[in-house]
């Protein structure tokens, strides 16, 4: 397995249906798991704290996931560390995150005690306008989003799709895959997000799945229905036959159309994308790529093309709309960045750095 020590995942992001959090998934308490809350305002330390204890994990060959923000990709939202039951998260709007069982499950972690409060109040009235300049261009991108949404809604081109053939193909997949594999108990699903919305455009983890799997099987992207149909088919016989799965709703669409179903103890993963460079992908993977037209009704989709190629062109233009809007929050966002981060004692943050790591690996010693 390629990446011993590390995946990538998003768990939130703008979509069709409105800002998308499964921050839901980050921690189970009841399962006693812990979670280091990090409060405080934009460029508080929040991300930096959670790259350094990256750092001494991955020398210390300790598993974690890597939460990335879908609305700045090179920042973290967090660090899951799936063995020791532990995590570290941002827990700020627009995913925020109150303790469950304060001191018991989640404990916060408020970096706002470090920065100069006088020094913000200088330039307060400048912030707020800041403020209120990225809230317009996430507004916009909601709407961009949202008229993209509609589109697949209205033109999900079911009658184009030969449902027969479709439903053969993923049944005999399915056989195919798992035969007589069986265990007693039905396998469980992790929800994460594997692609966002961002303002560097669409973004597809393929590493995460080369960190999982050898074998992966990608579907043509077009047509999301039929990828989504063949993925939920063999989500539900994994389950069925026992295997944990990690499930990757799509991010622009929510959980009725999804982006990837990652089965680890199979090596094998699925994925419904167009974002993977073919030309490099590591010799050691091997890649079956499933032919969307197979499914088609040529016939129909002669008859429409105008309007599907219409239709895709809309997609194409809100979506870009978006991502350009997207693009101007974070350079507003990067504004406010410099404010707080000229305001903050980092010193007392390289404290708390250290005394999250030690509290994280506790269970090593």
């Amino acid at each position: 397995m390629k990446n011993n020590f590390s995946s990538e995942f998003f768990l939130a992001s703008h979509s069709a249906n409105g800002f998308y959090s499964i921050f839901n998934e980050l921690y189970f308490p009841d399962e006693n798991w812990f979670c280091y809350v990090l409060k405080g305002g934009p460029g508080t330390g929040k991300s930096t704290l959670i790259k350094e204890i990256s750092k001494f994990a991955q020398k210390a060959k300790i598993k974690f996931e890597l939460i990335h923000c879908s609305s700045d990709p090179k920042s973290l939202d967090g660090i899951i560390f799936p063995d020791l039951k532990k995590c570290i998260a941002d827990g700020t709007s627009p995913h925020i995150i109150e303790p469950k069982y304060p001191g018991i499950s989640d404990e916060i972690i408020n970096l706002g005690e470090f920065w100069d409060k006088k020094s913000l109040q200088k330039s307060a009235e400048k912030m707020l306008k800041l403020y209120k300049e990225n809230s317009l261009y996430h507004k916009k991108t909601a709407s961009y989003l949202k008229a993209y949404g509609e589109i697949e809604r209205q033109n999900s081109f079911e009658n184009f799709i030969n449902k027969e053939k479709l439903e053969k193909y993923s049944l005999n997949l399915s056989k195919k895959i798992f035969g007589l594999k069986s265990f007693p108990k039905k396998g469980k699903e992790k929800l994460r997000l594997i692609s966002a919305v961002t303002p560097e455009g669409e973004i597809f983890f393929e590493k995460t799945l080369y960190h999982y799997a050898n074998n992966i099987y990608l579907v043509e992207n077009k047509f999301r229905k039929i990828g989504s149909y063949i993925l939920n088919k063999i989500k539900k016989r994994a389950t069925e036959k026992g295997f944990d799965i990690i499930l990757c709703p799509s991010a622009i669409l929510g959980e009725e159309y999804l982006d990837s179903v990652i089965i680890p103890k199979l090596n094998l993963a699925f994925a419904t994308t167009d974002k993977i460079n073919l030309e490099k992908i590591p010799k050691n993977i091997k890649i079956k790529k499933i032919n969307e037209k197979r499914f088609l009704k040529k016939n129909e989709i002669a008859e429409h093309k105008n309007m599907i190629k219409f239709n895709f062109k809309l997609q194409e233009t809100f979506l870009n709309e978006a991502i350009g809007n997207l693009k101007k929050a974070l350079e507003i966002h990067d504004k406010i960045e410099e404010k707080y981060i000229k305001a903050m004692n980092f010193k007392k943050i390289k404290k708390i750095t250290d005394e999250l790591t030690s509290a994280i690996y506790s269970k090593l010693s």
